[in-house]
């Protein structure tokens, strides 16, 4: 991670903290929110934040309890909005950020990429759990990060770390503990099997 990155998203924490608090307070009177999240790029080269809520009106009809509920409360069609107002100033950091990195590395390294986006994500979920624990989110009683590639990691530990009791219990059938490392042992083991499986076949013969 480069220092000067790092840097200057420890001083961003503080500034977007303060504006995400004013701006859930803003969420508060509508009754109709339930879940709420932050929309985080894929890449670090195209920084920026955009937040989006759940409403209980777009599960209105459905059975509650069947796995279409769970998936539509629990993956649901976030209403995004358009923060440049909402966070003019985190979002103004956040393209001076960019524009000093790009600076700084003027060649494509992919890893160093990785790196810094996975800061940047940390620091979103960081900032949000902060909100959680100091009771910022009210009656929001839903939050996770939204990610392109939902298969990060982060987006899974962002369920588990910012939510707690119905969201916890109801949302864990759509977000399994470790289902990342099942996923890594099934990579390397279906190989082996399929081996095995040959090599069975062929000492029948």
């Amino acid at each position: 991670m480069n220092s000067a990155v790092s840097k200057e998203l420890k001083e961003w924490r503080e500034i977007f903290g303060r504006e995400l608090k004013s701006h859930l307070r803003t969420l508060q009177a509508d009754n109709d929110i339930y879940g709420f999240t932050l929309a985080l790029p894929e890449n670090f080269r195209e920084l920026h934040i955009v937040t989006g809520v759940a409403r209980e009106s777009q599960l209105k009809g459905e059975t509650a309890g069947s796995t279409y509920w769970l998936n539509r409360r629990y993956c649901p069609d976030w209403d995004f909005i358009g923060n440049m107002n909402v966070f003019p100033e985190s979002s103004g950091m956040l393209s001076k950020i960019l524009s000093d990195y790009e600076a700084t590395f003027s060649t494509h390294s992919e890893s160093r990429e990785i790196r810094c986006r996975d800061e940047f994500h940390a620091t979103c979920l960081d900032v949000m759990s902060r909100c959680v624990n100091n009771g910022d989110f009210g009656n929001i009683w839903f939050r996770m990060l939204h990610i392109s590639d939902s298969n990060l990691r982060i987006v899974r530990a962002s369920f588990y770390r910012l939510n707690s009791g119905r969201a916890l219990k109801e949302g864990a059938k759509i977000y399994p503990r470790f289902q990342w490392l099942r996923e890594r042992i099934a990579v390397v083991v279906t190989p082996i099997r399929i081996r095995y499986t040959r090599w069975k076949v062929g000492a029948k013969r």
